[in-house]
């Protein structure tokens, strides 16, 4: 072997290694992408049943306000009072549903984006092998074998 050819040789390896070194590097850095990705979604799912039971209690006082003023006014918990409290335990109701569906949402578009980074991991890595081969092919198709 001629000391070009060797060079050659040693040309294809190192591209070889590189290949996969890199190959494994974006790895890594997809997981990295992927579990921040998870802790955002932990996050969201927690932040979405914070706000929701603030929410809530925050339509109970005000419900108990209602009733306290119209207890204080005189007028009876029938007819016109009872349907505004109930159409204020309905928008209440509504708003706490709203905030978990918001808090959902938001969870499900992080894991999806976590998969979507584990994804993009596997692919990198496995293409860097596929460079590795065609280094070494390229190589070995210099050294006229």
């Amino acid at each position: 072997m001629t000391g070009v050819e060797m060079l050659a040789a040693g040309s294809a390896i190192v591209g070889a290694v590189g290949a996969i070194q890199q190959g494994k590097a974006q790895q890594s850095m997809a997981n990295y992408n992927a579990a921040v990705a998870e802790r955002a979604a932990e996050s969201a799912k927690v932040a979405a049943a914070f706000e929701e039971s603030a929410q809530r209690s925050q339509a109970e006082k005000l419900r108990s306000t209602q009733r306290a003023l119209f207890a204080r006014s005189g007028v009876t918990p029938e007819g016109s009072p009872l349907l505004v409290e109930a159409d204020t335990a309905a928008q209440a109701e509504q708003d706490a549903l709203a905030i978990r569906f918001s808090g959902s949402a938001a969870e499900a578009r992080a894991k999806s984006q976590a998969a979507m980074s584990r994804f993009e991991g596997r692919v990198a890595k496995q293409a860097s092998m596929f460079k590795a081969g065609t280094s070494l092919l390229s190589g070995a198709s210099r050294l006229k074998l």
